[in-house]
């Protein structure tokens, strides 16, 4: 029978470096349980992202920032969200009172 221990040590889990804003990927990659995606791929996202917004708000010229992500680390939670489509997951909202 596996320990506690035993569990622990197989746990996928990725330590964030100080300074950095990169817990949106740390969070996806620890529940996925593996290093599935880097900065440079959550940025990918973020900008196809960008680009259905420009599409939806009939927006020809790009945005000159972005709101899905910035140079900090930071991606939005529809970044993750895209993350998780392309596993097959979703993303639910606990609404609080």
């Amino acid at each position: 029978m596996a320990t506690i221990r035993d569990l622990v040590a197989s746990i996928y889990f990725e330590k964030q470096e100080p300074g950095t804003a990169l817990c949106a990927q740390h969070a996806l990659n620890s529940l996925l349980q593996a290093h599935y995606y880097s900065p440079a791929e959550l940025a990918d996202l973020a900008r196809d992202l960008d680009q259905d917004e420009n599409l939806a708000l009939d927006d020809d010229a790009p945005a000159a920032t972005s709101n899905n992500m910035d140079d900090s680390g930071f991606f939005s939670v529809q970044v993750m969200q895209r993350a998780l489509q392309n596993f097959g997951l979703e993303c639910a909202f606990i609404h609080l009172e």
